[in-house]
């Protein structure tokens, strides 16, 4: 080796972890398993995970595609790292539960003709008009408040979407599979001059991420049921993933910024242990 290559290298500094880093788009929290998201409290799915989960569900019917599904369900009860947690939530398992019953009642249907017997339903419980509007209620922009949409009617608009869109039953699985999918969610907005620094990351699932929109992060904290815990919760997960070299180095000091970030942005009233 040279010496100036030698003197190159000794010169190098060593990076200061201690300080934000700029992640950009590559934020590999969100390629953890069984993470927690702390909105709506429910796991997020890898996109591994969720290409998996497609192809289970495509090709079983009856009493199969029920056990498939309850495979999922159950899929943090052997996972130390979300043990108990819920992987769906309550929007969700009303879908969930939907296609379960379907599935016991026409033992020989796949999803695809499962879900077209679901949203025929819907649309006989319906008029147009109703059916319209329900139907805009599904992905409106919310300023002030989250959205108030009942777990029925989101099931309804869900089943009405999906036969309406003819999709097939890969893509019924996508489309409910889509909405978990872990996201960086900029605790100061970009629209709001919110930098792509790691002390403004949180990790929440796709359609939590869609529904808060820019609301200003004490509005939108203030509204969401147990977010301290449940962001307590997802703290210890990365924290369990950076001892267990599942993250890089570099991620060592994430949790004490974004702790510190979200106490000053809930005005001191959210206080994680880190």
């Amino acid at each position: 080796m040279k010496i100036s290559s030698i003197t190159s290298i000794c010169s190098c500094k060593r990076r200061d972890l201690s300080r934000p880093v700029q992640f950009g788009k590559v934020f590999d929290v969100r390629k953890l398993e069984h993470l927690y998201c702390p909105v709506c409290a429910s796991t997020m799915f890898t996109k591994e995970q969720s290409r998996e989960f497609c192809s289970d569900l495509t090709d079983v019917t009856g009493e199969d595609l029920v056990r498939t599904i309850e495979k999922y369900e159950n899929m943090n009860l052997d996972d130390n790292f979300a043990k108990d947690l819920p992987v769906f939530n309550s929007r969700q398992q009303e879908i969930i539960d939907r296609i379960k019953i379907a599935a016991l009642e026409n033992d020989d249907l796949y999803l695809d003709e499962l879900t077209d017997i679901l949203g025929s339903e819907v649309a006989r419980k319906y008029s147009t008009f109703s059916t319209s509007k329900i139907t805009q209620c599904y992905t409106p922009t919310y300023h002030n408040s989250l959205p108030t949409l009942s777990d029925e009617d989101y099931a309804d608009v869900f089943f009405l979407n999906c036969r309406n869109r003819k999709f097939n039953s890969y893509e019924i699985a996508q489309n409910f599979i889509k909405e978990k999918y872990p996201t960086i969610e900029h605790l100061i907005p970009v629209s709001r001059k919110g930098k792509n620094e790691d002390r403004n990351y949180m990790c929440d699932c796709s359609e939590c991420n869609r529904n808060r929109g820019s609301m200003p992060f004490y509005l939108w904290a203030k509204q969401i049921p147990n977010f301290e815990e449940n962001l307590q919760i997802q703290i210890d997960q990365i924290n369990r993933a950076i001892q267990e070299s599942k993250l890089d180095s570099i991620y060592s000091y994430y949790p004490k910024r974004l702790s510190k970030t979200i106490k000053y942005l809930s005005k001191g009233e959210i206080d994680l242990v880190v």
